[in-house]
């Protein structure tokens, strides 16, 4: 009964206060309260409004810290959201166009990659998406960008150990036909083989509660055996024609794939597990990083790079590297903070995003009102109370519905938050594909 009593008092309290339109003094406010509002006023002192139409003006303000970098990443907290491709895309023209990018790497194959790119002046947009990059990239956007790459007579590649079976395949046979046909047909079976591999192992990795089908087992670890033994002969038989090769460039390239091939066989069974699916991410950023920094240093040499890739690995990579500076590069994560989305990469079927949490880096950077905020983190030397976001670990949210904390800053130099965001259309012979 006290109770009671002392709620219906408050309650009379509250609502006399409405009543009389009391106002709060801002002597009566906590200091946190205070703080998180002077944090909201000064946020806006160091962002940036960008859009998503034609006119590069608003990218001009990213130049002062773009202009002196060797390496530039754009991540995305998703990969199928036609914003961040629509963003990315303006963004790369500008690099491009302004200062003076020539390559651009995806989250591909590295292989596949390489060999698309070798032939891209005689093929079609649809055909270089189709040998070279990850269908969940296969859009307008992206068609749009590898017509610009074209263009502009740059290059592209993939650092990525993934395999994508069939990818490049094709073209790898028309280049080795030339050289040695035997030669063809022996890569042709070992990547077949591969991508068979590949596919059980990843079968294995999904799994739940380790109900592994025991064939399945066997069949992995009988193709591991086989596997290993193709790549290891068809090492061998390269270097016995090496004589062949007029470009050194490429004969490199080959094999420096067969070793790496090699190496993950080996290796990513004990990873790839459903037990240790974060061992295995890591193990995938080390190798992707291993992968990148041979192309930097052996094909892509002086040159200014560009990279496209998930949030986790631009933050993860540099963790790896060992000859590129991180002064030279540049990371910027892209996050969203309302909107829909595709439930996984391949479908059709869309959800609404999470309200992102208080205090999230979502929720932080959306008070600079913009509808695409860029934010810069590698200014911000000195810890203070307004930016001290920056520096501590944060909510933040992965594919808009999966809570993680970050430390923005040790994560990327600046990132971009977009306000409203939709999936992205799949290229429709690429959907057709998938659902086969």
């Amino acid at each position: 009964m006290k109770f009671f009593y002392f709620f219906a008092i408050i309650l009379c309290v509250k609502t006399f206060a409405f009543s009389t339109n009391i106002k709060i003094n801002p002597d009566s406010l906590t200091k946190k309260t205070k703080v998180k509002n002077n944090r909201i006023k000064h946020i806006k002192e160091y962002t940036f409004k960008l859009n998503l139409n034609n006119n590069y003006k608003d990218i001009e303000d990213l130049k002062p810290y773009l202009e002196d970098k060797k390496i530039i990443f754009l991540g995305e907290s998703f990969h199928r959201i036609k914003e961040y491709n629509q963003i990315k895309v303006k963004i790369i023209k500008y690099l491009v166009n302004e200062l003076g990018f020539e390559i651009v790497l995806f989250e591909s194959g590295l292989w596949e990659s390489y060999i698309t790119n070798y032939f891209k002046d005689s093929l079609s947009q649809s055909e270089i998406l189709n040998n070279a990059i990850y269908p969940l990239w296969h859009t307008s956007h992206i068609k749009d960008l590898i017509s610009f790459i074209k263009e502009k007579e740059i290059d592209f590649g993939g650092f990525d150990y993934q395999s994508t079976f069939t990818y490049g395949q094709s073209l790898t046979k028309k280049y080795f036909e030339k050289i040695d046909k035997p030669i063809a047909n022996e890569i042709l079976r070992a990547d077949s083989l591969y991508g068979i591999y590949f596919g059980i192992i990843s079968k294995i990795a999904v799994t739940r509660k380790h109900k592994v089908n025991k064939n399945n087992i066997f069949t992995r670890d009988s193709l591991k055996q086989v596997c290993n033994a193709n790549y290891l002969n068809l090492i061998d038989s390269m270097c016995k024609i090496k004589y062949k090769f007029n470009d050194t460039i490429f004969y490199n390239s080959f094999m420096f794939n067969l070793k790496n091939k090699l190496n993950v066989i080996n290796n990513l069974s004990k990873y790839f597990q459903f037990s240790y699916i974060k061992k295995h991410s890591l193990y995938r950023d080390e190798v992707m990083a291993y992968n990148f920094e041979y192309l930097v240093n052996n094909i892509y040499r002086d040159k200014k790079i560009i990279v496209w890739a998930h949030n986790s690995h631009i933050a993860k990579m540099p963790e790896y590297f060992n000859t590129i500076k991180l002064d030279q590069i540049y990371r910027i994560g892209l996050y969203m903070y309302s909107g829909r989305r595709t439930i996984s990469l391949y479908g059709d079927s869309i959800i609404n995003l999470k309200k992102p949490h208080p205090n999230s880096i979502e929720e932080i950077i959306h008070n600079s009102g913009y509808n695409i905020t860029f934010v810069d983190f590698l200014r911000h030397t000195q810890k203070n109370k307004y930016n001290s976001w920056m520096f501590n670990k944060i909510p933040s949210f992965v594919s808009g519905t999966q809570k993680q904390k970050i430390i923005p800053k040790k994560c990327y130099e600046g990132v971009i938050l977009i306000n409203d965001v939709n999936p992205s259309e799949l290229d429709n012979s690429w959907r057709q594909c998938i659902k086969e």
